[in-house]
């Protein structure tokens, strides 16, 4: 498993191992936290084009999204590269994050990805991810749960009949933060290995009400 692989060039190896499904991309939902490896050294891979070689794709997320919200304390799992060198981060799990981070962090996602007037994260690539009209991305299962741009959704009819898409994210075990529609974070720390959302949602609704689209 890519997670028992120590250093980057060993979780690649596992993450190129799986065969080849009969179906191309974006038809079938298949969840493996190889693919959001595969992301981050591609994505480091073409910081480093871009700006040098001793760019570093964390250093960047420390420096132009959490440290401008104040947040620069976040432990982050990092491979354990044999030759002593700088680690490449997971992404799909591993950041350790304190309640006040959470805050922050969610803040930052429900008001566009601007804080302070500073656009920090692409408004409309989060849009697209946040969207609680249509349902995007692929079906997870018959529920008429999804998943889209590394966010969860689960369908909910409000108390005035609209029907909505709620965006949240999902950590091992349980761990739940849930960006609802009226502009209230929920989130719960837990490992109960329950991801129900729906009873922290409800609870959103009754402090404010969902609008409707």
């Amino acid at each position: 498993m890519v997670e028992q692989a120590r250093t980057a060039q060993e979780k690649l190896a596992v993450s190129f191992s799986y065969g080849q499904y009969p179906w191309g991309p974006g038809a079938v939902f298949r969840y493996n936290s190889t693919h959001t490896f595969v992301l981050a050294v591609a994505m480091d891979s073409l910081l480093k084009r871009r700006a040098g070689p001793q760019a570093h794709l964390w250093d960047m997320v420390l420096t132009e999204v959490f440290q401008p919200l104040g947040i620069f304390h976040a432990p982050i799992m990092q491979t354990q590269e044999r030759d002593g060198g700088r680690g490449m981060p997971p992404l799909g799990y591993g950041l350790y994050v304190t309640i006040d981070d959470v805050a922050k962090l969610t803040t930052l996602l429900q008001h566009g990805g601007q804080h302070q007037g500073q656009q920090l994260l692409s408004a409309a690539k989060l849009a697209e991810a946040l969207d609680t009209t249509d349902a995007r991305g692929l079906p997870v299962d018959e529920s008429g749960a999804r998943y889209h741009l590394s966010f969860w959704s689960v369908p909910y009819h409000t108390r005035t009949g609209c029907a909505l898409q709620i965006p949240y994210m999902a950590g091992f075990l349980g761990n739940l933060v849930v960006l609802l529609p009226n502009g209230i974070p929920a989130f719960r720390f837990a490992d109960g290995d329950n991801y129900d959302v729906e009873p922290m949602v409800r609870a959103g609704e009754a402090l404010r009400p969902f609008p409707c689209p």
